[in-house]
C-alpha cells in the first residue's frame, strides 16, 4: 500500500518546510503602477474643478482643497501627410 502514497508523502513534507520559523523572503515585491512619463515630452494639463457657486457643503461652509489626484495618459499623434503643390507662373511677352 505504500506504493501508492507518493502524493500523500509529498504533502507531508510540504507541510513540514512550512513550519520552518527561519524561513525569509529572498525577494522584494514591486510597486503597483507604471513609471512616469518622460518630462521631456510636451504636456497639455487639464483641470477638473467645481466652480466657484458649488464649492460649498450642504451646511454652508466652504470647501478647501485638500489634494490632487494626478494621471498621465500618452497620446500618440500619428505624422500628417499632405501634397505641397509647387506652381510657376509662366511669363511671355506678346508681339509687338
Amino acid at each position: 500500500m505504500e506504493l501508492f502514497n507518493e502524493a500523500e508523502s509529498i504533502l507531508d513534507s510540504l507541510k513540514q518546510d512550512d513550519s520552518d520559523p527561519e524561513e525569509t523572503l529572498s525577494y522584494q515585491r514591486k510597486k503597483p503602477g507604471r513609471k512616469p512619463l518622460s518630462r521631456d515630452i510636451p504636456r497639455e494639463v487639464i483641470r477638473y474643478e467645481l466652480p466657484e457657486a458649488e464649492r460649498f457643503c450642504a451646511c454652508g461652509h466652504a470647501l478647501h482643497e485638500a489634494g490632487e489626484d494626478k494621471s498621465e495618459q500618452l497620446e500618440i499623434i500619428p505624422a500628417q501627410i499632405k501634397v505641397i503643390e509647387h506652381i510657376q507662373i509662366k511669363l511671355w511677352l506678346p508681339h509687338l
